[in-house]
């Protein structure tokens, strides 16, 4: 009887184990499965964040191109010819001239602004804030239009006021806008 005894506790003890090194395997398998789960999507989330760094880089490289291009059509044309000795606050304003904010915005970086002008000349960007340093931009203004595009660390944070100037023929118009930097 005590052998027919101890064969039940043996068979109940390997049904035990059996049990239990069946249970570790699945956790094991969860655990795993777990884990190469969290390494795919890391991986996607790298490839994301590859993804936007080259369109950001794109980006910002199509910027720097246009930013030069502003340069080189940045010119004196309806600047005063003694533009070099005078200030701008000399310069006469002109009720035959007109400059109207047409929108501001920041992406990428940038903190943009476009205006309408009444034909060709130049623009002047000021964004001005007190106690800060302020940041300027001169473009030309063609087809009677005229778009800035600044860094961002240039520019006053905060409430800021913009001007927009437009010089054409030895005269000027101004339009000033309250905007926010962030």
């Amino acid at each position: 009887m005590k052998a027919l005894s101890s064969k039940k506790s043996f068979s109940r003890r390997r049904k035990i184990i059996i049990f239990v090194v069946l249970l570790s395997l699945i956790g094991f398998g969860v655990g795993a499965y777990y884990v190469v789960q969290a390494n795919q999507k890391a991986a996607e989330v790298d490839k994301a964040l590859d993804r936007d760094r080259k369109a950001a880089e794109t980006d910002n490289s199509a910027k720097k191109d246009a930013m030069s291009k502003d340069k080189d059509a940045s010119s004196s044309e309806g600047l005063p010819e003694n533009s070099a000795n005078i200030t701008s606050d000399e310069v006469q304003t002109s009720s035959e001239l007109s400059v109207e904010i047409l929108s501001t915005s920041q992406s990428g970086g940038y903190v943009n602004a476009s205006a309408k002008t009444s034909g060709d000349g130049t623009c002047v960007f000021s964004y001005t804030k007190d106690g800060d340093k302020p940041a300027s931009k001169q473009v030309a203004a063609t087809s009677g239009k005229c778009t800035s595009s600044l860094p961002e660390p240039e520019v006053p944070y905060g409430s800021v006021k913009l001007t927009v100037t437009f010089y054409k023929d030895g005269k000027k118009a101004e339009v000033s806008q309250n905007v926010t930097i962030n």
